[in-house]
């Protein structure tokens, strides 16, 4: 049987113990935790702690939650930028080998007189797949079939107020359009590099502003910090911007 001092020694070491293990505990606690920040304040005023919303601090490039925020705007209207490039150029690139897409008359916008107000003449705008089938025949045939007769006249004045280069609608029959698009020509195929080129360098114009309309909007001195992200952000969405076209000069070189 232990003595009371033996028995009273034992206790002390198994807390000593148990207090150790909470200790160690604790650090790998801490050591294994993660601090997120958050640009989106809850209700009460304080940083949603919701996984969903929260960014990795090693991913902001600012502390600073205000200018963290203009430039995650900047950043997504230089994305919509970059994307809207690579839509167009890719238009491009489809023509310039030869493949027609219903896509190429997305620009078309028919204005239609709005059916209940007659008397007011009211009209409406609206995209031609809204009115009619949009289908390709034979590789470079594009036939538009009407949803109404009376859509005819709006929709074939719609099209040549776009002025789409080699788009020339045709009447088949009341409700049916065809639209036949050459097969492109060396000099069609340099054409539409030199507007692929145009609309590239357009995108640099809008992406360089974006960057110097929040710095000139801050008064940042060319060294500073802002300075520094807000132009390395322009110069990573111009690169974009630039692969965008070598891919269409290899394109059309094929």
């Amino acid at each position: 049987m232990l003595s009371p001092s033996s028995a009273a020694a034992r206790l002390i070491i198994s807390r000593t113990l148990s207090g150790y293990k909470n200790v160690l505990f604790q650090r790998k606690s801490i050591v294994l935790t993660r601090y997120y920040a958050s640009n989106k304040p809850n209700s009460k005023g304080s940083h949603s702690t919701t996984t969903k919303n929260l960014i990795p601090a090693s991913q902001r490039a600012f502390l600073d939650e205000t200018i963290q925020s203009e430039y995650d705007k900047t950043s997504e209207k230089m994305t919509f930028t970059v994307e809207w490039v690579r839509k167009e150029v890719a238009g491009f690139i489809a023509r310039g080998v030869g493949h027609v897409s219903p896509a190429i008359l997305d620009p078309v916008r028919v204005v239609l007189q709005d059916e209940n107000s007659r008397e007011t003449k009211t009209t409406r705008e609206v995209r031609l797949n809204d009115i009619a089938t949009i289908g390709i025949r034979e590789g470079n045939n594009i036939f538009l079939t009407l949803h109404n007769d009376d859509y005819f006249k709006p929709v074939e004045k719609a099209i040549y107020a776009a002025k789409i280069p080699s788009v020339v609608p045709q009447k088949v029959d009341p409700r049916t359009i065809r639209i036949v698009i050459p097969r492109p020509t060396m000099e069609a195929r340099t054409a539409l590099l030199q507007v692929a080129s145009k609309t590239c360098e357009e995108a640099r114009v809008q992406l360089r502003k974006a960057k110097d309309t929040i710095i000139r909007q801050h008064k940042w001195k060319p060294k500073s910090s802002e300075t520094e992200q807000f132009q390395k952000l322009c110069d990573t969405k111009i690169k974009q911007v630039d692969g965008i076209l070598a891919k269409a000069k290899q394109e059309f070189s094929n």
